[in-house]
């Protein structure tokens, strides 16, 4: 006979009877009941608290107090992120990181500028509804620019071919610098071109470039990159006025210039010119020095500082060098990594160094408004020191297009700038701008919207007048920066990659053209930026001009 284990019964098995299951429920509301009495009690003794009068100035004391360890604690931040952005950014360049600490003043004094001469808007919002509001009205039964072109069209000649076809070259190597070495190297092949020195890398207030020469044209290239790299960024946001020494492009001798980019014209010129001086200058070389965006803005300084003769001691080129290198890092001065190209290239000329200067010319492509307006307009009227024939070859023109042109061996001007279309850049300036925040605080102070004002067109037009361009929004002379050099405007309806192809037309004018003293807000601003559209736009011009066949134009990576 089995006998049964009994087992005792386990937490999760054990059952209680209904009169203890009662009680405990009891026991639980109660303690319930308690909590929220203290959570009751705790807030009534906190709101006669607050009926307790207090002492304001005590309260006020407190505050400002407060008010400022919260500005203090801010102001160690910033300063604390500005440094540690400068030692990323600029690392151990003690040049970059001057530029760079300059950066937080020159955008609060653009800022503290704009609200000065234009006026505060009552609020953020109300900004951007007039500010969309005005982008819908500008576009409504109108083409954006169509008065200030109009105006232009009447005042300006149209662009003769002989400065459209040599952009083919320059604008080929104003694009490829924005690739790597080994695809700079392959398009200075495909053109007959060898490389001297290739600099990828790029730091703030030193853009990356690279030079080449042509050995039988005697013509040599100066490529400077454009807007990249974050470091790039900040060369472009150092917008202030700093000044540099000319004494014939303008009356004072003193030249007023976007400082980020002056900095890298200066950074460029200190690489180069041993180069320039000692290796191609005595063997008659022409140099042209091209970019994009910042890298043009850039060129056309270089430019300026180039023409100014060097009385510094003559920097001897190294010749104790064992060979070239083959892929030459960034780190290191082009003058001694090509120390054995130098020797190469003066036993290929045989020749005794010729004494006279390098002529040198700009072919500056969405260029921003960099120089002041004396020094833009003189680039000009300055002459680059030979005819365009002698930079760009058959490029130029023809034979026979040559014996049609009675200004062929014209000398041609320091600096060519290219604007196409809708191009936002090279009309970024500080005026234009100061002019648009004006006109858009107006609409909202007014109380009215944009349909109710009088047409857009009237007001655009007063902006356009002869009086228009010449004013200044309220700044100094140095202040309101314009596109240097002769400006060739190129506008037409459409592209051959957009929906349908039309007629395109140039101008030549300079950096007080009315299409370039106006700045509109238009969904092709930023798009017609692109070097794929400028080169776009060229060759419209140049089949509509002079069809030619044996110009090699570049199709840049979109």
């Amino acid at each position: 006979m089995m006998m049964s284990v009994a087992t005792k019964p386990t937490m999760m098995t054990q059952r209680i009877s209904r009169s203890r299951y009662q009680q405990l429920r009891r026991y639980r509301f109660a303690a319930h009941r308690s909590k929220m009495n203290r959570h009751a009690a705790k807030a009534a003794h906190d709101e006669n608290n607050m009926l307790v009068p207090y002492d304001g100035g005590a309260a006020a004391n407190t505050l400002d107090k407060a008010k400022d360890t919260i500005t203090t604690s801010f102001e160690e931040a910033t300063e604390y992120a500005t440094e540690t952005l400068i030692k990323t950014a600029a690392g151990d360049n003690e040049e970059a990181a001057l530029l760079l600490r300059k950066l937080p003043a020159t955008l609060s004094a653009a800022n503290s500028r704009v609200d000065e001469l234009a006026g505060s808007p009552p609020s953020t919002l109300q900004e951007l509804q007039a500010i969309v509001e005005l982008w819908k009205r500008a576009q409504s039964g109108r083409q954006p620019y169509e008065e200030a072109r109009r105006v232009a069209a009447e005042t300006s000649p149209a662009a003769e071919i002989s400065v459209i076809h040599p952009a083919a070259e320059a604008l080929a190597f104003a694009d490829v610098v924005y690739e790597n070495s080994t695809e700079i190297r392959k398009e200075c092949a495909a053109r007959g071109f060898e490389v001297i020195y290739i600099d990828t890398e790029a730091t703030p207030g030193n853009p990356a470039s690279f030079l080449a020469f042509h050995k039988d044209r005697k013509v040599a290239y100066l490529s400077i990159r454009g807007t990249h790299t974050v470091a790039d960024v900040l060369t472009d946001l150092v917008s202030h006025t700093e000044s540099a020494e000319h004494p014939t492009i303008d009356d004072d001798g003193i030249v007023h210039a976007h400082a980020g980019m002056l900095a890298s014209a200066r950074a460029i010129v200190s690489r180069s010119r041993p180069i320039l001086k000692e290796l191609l200058e005595p063997q008659g070389y022409a140099l042209v020095v091209t970019g994009h965006s910042l890298g043009a803005g850039t060129a056309a300084l270089v430019t300026i500082l180039l023409s100014v003769d060097d009385d510094e001691e003559e920097v001897e080129l190294p010749t104790d060098v064992d060979g070239a290198a083959s892929e030459p890092s960034s780190s290191l001065d082009p003058t001694r990594m090509f120390a054995e190209l130098s020797k190469a290239f003066l036993m290929i000329e045989g020749s005794k160094p010729r004494d006279s200067s390098m002529p040198i010319i700009a072919m500056a492509f969405a260029c921003p408004p960099v120089l002041d307006a004396t020094s833009a307009v003189a680039c000009a009227s300055r002459s680059a020191g030979a005819p365009l024939k002698r930079f760009f070859g058959t490029a130029a023109a023809t034979q026979a297009e040559q014996s049609h042109d009675d200004n062929n061996d014209e000398e041609a001007p320091m600096c060519i700038s290219y604007a196409l279309r809708d191009d936002i850049v090279p009309r970024a300036s500080l005026r234009n701008l100061v002019k648009l925040a004006t006109f858009v605080n107006t609409t909202i102070k007014s109380d009215q919207s944009l349909a109710q004002q009088r047409d857009l067109s009237s007001t655009i037009k007063e902006e356009t007048s002869y009086d228009g361009v010449r004013n200044t929004g309220g700044l100094n002379y140095h202040e309101d920066f314009l596109l240097p050099g002769v400006v060739v405007m190129l506008y037409g309806q459409h592209l051959a990659s957009e929906e349908e192809s039309s007629e395109w037309r140039a101008l030549a004018c300079d950096g007080l053209a009315a299409p370039l003293r106006v700045l509109e807000l238009c969904p092709r601003s930023l798009d017609d930026h692109k070097t794929r559209n400028y080169t776009e736009a060229l060759k419209a011009v140049a089949s509509t001009s002079s069809p030619r066949s044996d110009i090699a134009w570049r199709t840049p990576v979109a």
